[in-house]
């Protein structure tokens, strides 16, 4: 959201011009089509429709934004961090949890400190959009040792501290891989970083057959079976949580998005395991996290994927990265180097009313940009360009 216009949720000004109201009759279409679909997936599933004293169905993320805005996860809480976000023309700034000084003491986040921390972004003209998840928060669960309980208990009031500090949107996976690589420092495998980009910048690499040399199982076989019953157990105990603390839940899909990784049967890389996921606890704050490199790496279309829950207002957050390749073997590019066309998938998330953050994810190294300063710049400015052309191309 521009912070400029971070008081026009429930505007009521006239509107000035024959354009202007066309714009806002095909606004009060789309809301109407929206909340058409979710309180139908209610009924389907069993449940009344929200009652008007409820909170309204909305686009996940994004009621009341004017338009698409770039995001960023900032260095860390110092003013040059946010200073720095500003002045490349990021709108959104995205933290994740262990960047909370009480969350590192804890494991869990102390409510005035977050508050203090998005006014400090406020300052700077910017919007504490979405925190991260650190895996290690539901690594019991999704290991499956003693203490899911325990998990479930602490995300749920990890869930009430965001809503009561006004954070929007939580993001998070269910990745078994991420909670091993968070709790025991294991390294992903079949990942590389190669210097095989323009001018020899690294880029990541993924291959399932180097993967697959990787003997070890850190979390044993895990069967489908299991991995959803660890996902249903997730899905309806903090779902609800989510929902009454107000906070849009983002489910990141699986990455890589291969069916078998060390060992573990995966399901949420496909639309029907995400389509599952969803069912499993209806509600407009179950949503999604478009990673556009994950779902093209998976070899789903990703325009597809986008005209199919766009239109529900699962989309919650988007993440854009330039990728070559599909499973078994890609490769993360520059912005502009992938097999995918970044203009495609702007005007398509426009096209289905999406206006919530656009985060530049997994930008290349360059020579002499340790901190990655310079290619993030250099992404944003470059999705900043497309966005104008989409937004001013009638």
């Amino acid at each position: 959201m521009n912070p400029d216009h971070a008081d026009s949720r429930g505007a009521t000004a006239p509107l000035s011009s024959r354009a202007e109201r066309a714009a806002g009759r095909r606004e009060f279409l789309a809301q109407a089509g929206r909340l058409s679909l979710l309180a139908a997936a209610a009924c389907a599933a069993g449940r009344a429709p929200l009652s008007a004293a409820e909170p309204r169905p909305q686009p996940a993320n994004v009621a009341g934004l004017p338009a698409m805005g770039l995001a960023l996860r900032a260095y860390d809480l110092t003013d040059d961090s946010f200073i720095y976000l500003k002045q490349i023309g990021v709108q959104h700034v995205l933290l994740v949890t262990t960047d909370f000084p009480s969350f590192k003491q804890s494991g869990a986040l102390d409510l005035d400190e977050v508050v203090a921390i998005r006014r400090r972004i406020e300052g700077h003209g910017l919007r504490l959009a979405a925190v991260h998840l650190d895996q290690r928060t539901l690594s019991n669960l999704l290991l499956g040792l003693p203490g899911a309980d325990d998990d479930l208990d602490r995300m749920c009031r990890l869930l009430q501290v965001l809503g009561k500090a006004g954070v929007p949107f939580l993001n998070y996976s269910l990745l078994v891989s991420r909670a091993i690589l968070n709790r025991y420092g294991k390294p992903l495998p079949g990942h590389q970083r190669l210097p095989v980009g323009r001018g020899g910048a690294v880029l990541l690499n993924y291959d399932d057959a180097r993967a697959l040399q990787v003997a070890e199982e850190p979390a044993g076989r895990v069967s489908a079976d299991e991995m959803w019953a660890r996902i249903e157990r997730f899905a309806r105990r903090c779902v609800p949580a989510a929902h009454e603390a107000g906070v849009v839940l983002g489910l990141h899909p699986d990455d890589p998005p291969v069916e078998q990784f060390w060992g573990v049967t995966q399901v949420l890389n496909s639309l029907a395991g995400l389509e599952r996921f969803l069912a499993l606890a209806p509600s407009p704050y179950n949503g999604l996290v478009l990673c556009q490199g994950t779902i093209q790496e998976a070899r789903i279309d990703v325009l597809d994927y986008i005209r199919h829950f766009g239109p529900q207002g699962r989309i919650g957050h988007v993440e854009l990265r330039g990728v070559r390749g599909v499973i078994p073997n890609y490769t993360e590019e520059f912005m502009d180097g992938g097999d995918l066309s970044m203009l495609k998938v702007l005007r398509a998330l426009k096209g289905v009313g999406y206006t919530g953050p656009v985060e530049v994810a997994h930008v290349p190294m360059l020579l002499h940009d340790p901190k990655r300063a310079v290619v993030q710049a250099w992404s944003v400015a470059y999705l900043k360009g497309l966005l104008e052309a989409v937004y001013e191309t009638p």
